[in-house]
């Protein structure tokens, strides 16, 4: 059937069938193609050597995109590089169906890591203070749903762990920390304060001369000091962090 250019088609109540996937924007599309890509919002960015790959967890930070990471509020991720044209061009998906991905597992939530910048893993976050930032459903494993939930911080349960000590430590949070001095003094490492609501107890447990050493993570201070100092046998200390620079004593 011939069709005069710029004529309107009557189909009579008929369907168009056999429709090939549109590739230029002007193409017409069909209802299975609609609903799997309808939905979509991206953007095209420019943004001079940004140094992505299709897949990576991305943020803006007002100024610049860059790799997300799910350890502070200030770089959780809000999209997922979808294409990269050139080291300078990418497109940004915000929600909806995206494909070209690769080795993800169909049914499977994908979390922006918290240890590696730009990366999704299905492995959830756990270590409190950092985030759960789901931001990937995956249909096969190069497809999948860019979904725009709202992160959620993880909070601290309150777990403690009982660690004995005779020499130089870093403590990690949750430690009560048992020193036993009986050999020479013993430095005990802060972790940063900026991890907030971190807990640490330190506690001297042995008789003798030399002292435990409470020593803060870079310029962090403990109630104001640099150090403090546990002299005496059963003498403890109990400190928390404010999320900043500080560790109070309680």
């Amino acid at each position: 059937m011939a069709i005069p250019v710029g004529s309107q088609i009557d189909m009579g109540s008929q369907k168009i069938v056999s429709l090939l996937d549109p590739t230029s924007a002007q193409d017409a599309a069909t209802k299975n193609y609609v609903d799997s890509h309808g939905a979509n919002s991206t953007e095209a960015i420019t943004q001079t050597t940004h140094g992505f790959s299709v897949g990576n967890a991305i943020y803006y930070s007002g100024l610049a995109w860059a790799k997300a990471k799910a350890d502070s509020a200030d770089t959780l991720g809000i999209g997922v590089v979808g294409a990269v044209a050139d080291v300078n061009n990418f497109t940004v998906y915000y929600s909806g169906y995206i494909t070209g991905l690769s080795g993800l597992t169909a049914g499977q939530y994908y979390f922006v890591s918290d240890s590696s910048a730009g990366v999704l893993t299905a492995t959830e976050p756990t270590t409190a203070n950092n985030f759960s930032n789901p931001l990937l459903f995956a249909l096969t494993t190069t497809t999948g749903i860019v979904l725009p939930f709202r992160p959620s911080q993880i909070e601290s349960v309150g777990a403690r762990q009982i660690v004995n000590k005779a020499i130089n430590y870093t403590a990690l949070s949750g430690d009560i920390i048992l020193v036993d001095t009986t050999s020479g003094d013993v430095t005990i490492t802060l972790l940063a304060a900026s991890s907030i609501g971190s807990f640490v107890t330190v506690k001297k447990t042995s008789s003798d001369a030399h002292n435990v050493i409470i020593s803060r993570a870079g310029s962090d201070t403990i109630d104001g000091q640099t150090t403090q100092l546990l002299t005496t046998q059963y003498e403890s200390i109990d400190m928390v962090a404010d999320g900043s620079t500080h560790w109070e004593i309680v």
